[in-house]
């Protein structure tokens, strides 16, 4: 994430809230974020993806440099997995992208796999993905750092 170390949550909630802003984001998320007093390092690059109920973005987050057991590699899978929301209806389905996402970290041929074709990758570890929801992986690194817009249901939205 760009530096000041921003709540995603807060850039997502103001975007929900605020159309201008949503709208400017998606255009120029550097310079919407920097309205927001948050800056992006030089060389990094922030898009910003929407999800929609035929489109859903699933962000592979850069794999732990640290040296990491399995265990802590499962812990740090599920911090990035835990505010994730699939495509039923809002409930959340952190456990299965927590595997999904220590299983991509750990095995480079099913990240490749989940990249090229993720609803059977997904399907295979045992998320169905509806045939008309289209999922798109992407990765975040230390040059690329992607903010998905949730999909959310304006008639449970408050502030």
């Amino acid at each position: 994430m760009p530096n000041n170390e921003p709540d995603p949550g807060k850039i997502i909630a103001k975007a929900w809230r605020d159309p201008a802003f949503k709208t400017a984001l998606i255009a120029n998320p550097a310079a919407a974020l920097k309205a927001e007093g948050i800056d992006v390092p030089a060389g990094m690059t922030v898009t910003v993806l929407e999800n929609t109920d035929k489109q859903y973005h699933l962000v592979l987050p850069p794999v732990p440099t640290d040296e990491l057991s399995d265990e802590a590699l499962d812990v740090k899978a599920w911090g990035f997995a835990d505010e994730m929301h699939f495509m039923n209806d809002g409930e959340q389905d952190g456990p299965e992208f927590a595997k999904v996402i220590a299983k991509a970290w750990r095995d480079s041929a099913f990240k490749a796999e989940l990249i090229a074709n993720p609803a059977a990758a997904l399907k295979a570890e045992g998320i169905d993905v509806p045939t008309a929801v289209t999922v798109t992986v992407v990765e975040n690194t230390d040059k690329q750092y992607h903010l998905v817009l949730p999909l959310v249901d304006s008639d449970e939205l408050s502030d």
